[in-house]
């Protein structure tokens, strides 16, 4: 599984060349700042599997 951040923040799953964004569903907020979004979505994956 690749998970990558873009657009300002963004959290999204890598499917081939393109990026399905899953910011909404993972609830990330993304004017944090520093932007720690997708290390959460990291630190809890297997909440999400």
């Amino acid at each position: 599984m690749k998970l990558a951040r873009f657009n300002e923040g963004r959290v999204g799953l890598v499917l081939g060349n393109e990026v399905a964004d899953l910011t909404n569903v993972l609830e990330v907020d993304t004017t944090e700042w520093p932007p720690m979004g997708l290390l959460r979505v990291i630190a809890n994956i297997e909440t999400y599997r």
